[in-house]
């Protein structure tokens, strides 16, 4: 009887301490402010976005400036002139105090803020002037505060209507493309079109001739070293193959002029949006064809010696070496392409290794005349120019690709026969 008194005890203690145990074992729970997403001091508030802002373009960091703005990744092209603007038109507004903007406490429970338009008297002239503008902040998703897009959208055309007005804070901020801006007469500087200064216009204008003007130059050129190379070394190319040899060097030389100086135009972030993935776009399509004609220019002097040996394995060998190269140079064009025009690289390959197998099984015959041209080449049954009986085609071997071989027969039509039969077939 004692016994069972004993374990009803210790059971019942057992059972009023093991909450207690629990509750002293467990892990602490983090606090609200630590499970919340970091946010940086500088962006924690308007007040501190705002000079955050100031700081960085009066130390002349554009890029802590341009990280103030909540815009996407592919609107930071024209950032630094849009800060420089901006900038411009808050030391036209006049000094800013500390209270005039909600700091960390009282922006709870704010989404946005406008710092102009407000009650400051001191803006009705700039108000006036323009009635649309604004500069205001909103919260990010992340909590942060950041200027918002319309005032990096309309920065531009808030400060062409107010840069007359004289500076009454700190100093005015003059980019490069400001100071190209104020050589052009003011009726070229006010007007616009689609978005666009006029005196802009005018820019893209001038941009394009000088490319242009490039583009003949460094063809002639390029031209000229080609011809001198090739005379040298005794070596003999078809004028044809010169002249397009050079033509994309001249488009390569000239975009890659355009997209160096773009820049100094200041345009709005659409037409940098716009212009800045097309120049891209051509730079690479015309080092992609400027890699490709340079391959067909070597290899024609390549044959041009060739022809001269007693051997045929470079005859064969020297084209299949062009084709892969270009093979080569086409695969590598496209994913910078790809990279040009932010597409994922990444995506697009790991679906290329998925489908890999679909496309092995459905390029059976492709793969087996390639594997069939590299059994041809090794073992080297015939060359280039002989005469040879393959399933019923006879005729000369004019040229052995990855895929087929080309005869020419007696009566001067071509045969293509695949390589995987040249391995099966008597020859």
């Amino acid at each position: 009887m004692r016994f069972l008194l004993k374990i009803t005890l210790l059971l019942a203690i057992a059972l009023t301490t093991t909450p207690a145990l629990a509750q002293e074992t467990a892990p602490p729970q983090p606090a609200p402010e630590q499970q919340a997403v970091s946010v940086p001091k500088r962006f924690e508030s308007p007040r501190t976005t705002m000079f955050a802002f100031l700081e960085a373009m009066g130390t002349g960091d554009q890029g802590r400036a341009i990280d103030c703005f909540d815009i996407p990744q592919s609107s930071r092209e024209s950032g630094v002139e849009i800060s420089a603007r901006l900038y411009n038109v808050i030391n036209r507004i006049g000094e800013i105090a500390p209270y005039q903007l909600p700091n960390a406490d009282n922006a709870e429970g704010l989404d946005a803020f406008s710092y102009f338009p407000s009650d400051d008297h001191r803006q009705d002239e700039l108000l006036e002037l323009a009635p649309n503008a604004r500069i205001e902040f909103v919260r990010t998703d992340d909590g942060a505060w950041k200027l918002s897009r319309r005032t990096y959208e309309g920065a531009s055309d808030f400060f062409r209507r107010v840069e007359h007005l004289p500076v009454r804070f700190g100093n005015e901020s003059l980019t490069i493309p400001m100071r190209i801006r104020s050589a052009f007469p003011s009726a070229l500087r006010r007007g616009e079109f689609l978005g666009v200064e006029h005196w802009q216009w005018v820019g893209l204008l001038g941009l394009l001739v000088l490319s242009v003007i490039l583009d003949f130059m460094i063809r002639l050129i390029i031209a000229t070293i080609a011809r001198a190379v090739i005379a040298r070394r005794q070596g003999h190319v078809e004028p044809k193959s010169i002249k397009a040899f050079v033509r994309p060097f001249g488009l390569l030389a000239g975009s890659a002029f355009a997209l160096l100086l773009i820049w100094t135009l200041g345009l709005p972030p659409v037409a940098m949006l716009v212009l800045m993935p097309a120049l891209r776009l051509i730079l690479a399509v015309a080092g992609v064809w400027s890699a490709m004609r340079l391959t067909d220019l070597v290899a024609e002097h390549l044959q041009s010696k060739a022809l001269d040996t007693q051997t045929k394995i470079d005859d064969l060998l020297i084209p299949l070496l062009r084709k892969s190269v270009k093979i080569f140079i086409f695969a590598v064009g496209l994913i910078y392409i790809a990279n040009s025009l932010s597409i994922e690289i990444l995506p697009l390959l790991t679906g290329l290794g998925i489908g890999g197998l679909a496309v092995a099984f459905a390029a059976k015959d492709t793969i087996e005349n390639f594997f069939g041209s590299i059994a041809v080449i090794v073992d080297h049954p015939f060359e280039v120019g002989d005469w040879i009986l393959v399933d019923g085609a006879e005729g000369t071997v004019e040229e052995i690709g990855f895929r087929s071989t080309r005869i020419r027969t007696f009566y001067n039509s071509v045969i293509t026969v695949p390589n995987a039969t040249l391995v099966r077939a008597k020859v």
